[in-house]
């Protein structure tokens, strides 16, 4: 049943990942960093401000109740 199997060796088959990810880096990740970084700085700025206006919220409810927690 196995007989006609035909295997080759290891070292014909495609590149190791770390070789392929090694490959992306060096030649198409820095392209894209820019346009990555500034998405980024626009994602944490929407999440960053309603956290600060959650804070002050808290701040303004104890300053109403006279600190009565």
């Amino acid at each position: 049943m196995l007989n006609d199997i035909r295997g080759r060796p290891v070292e014909d088959c495609k590149p190791p990942f770390h070789a392929l990810s090694r490959d992306y880096f060096a030649r198409e990740a820095h392209q894209h960093f820019a346009t990555e970084a500034a998405a980024f700085f626009l994602l944490m700025m929407t999440t960053v401000l309603p956290l600060f206006n959650g804070a002050n919220a808290v701040v303004e409810l104890i300053r109403s109740t006279g600190g009565a927690f």
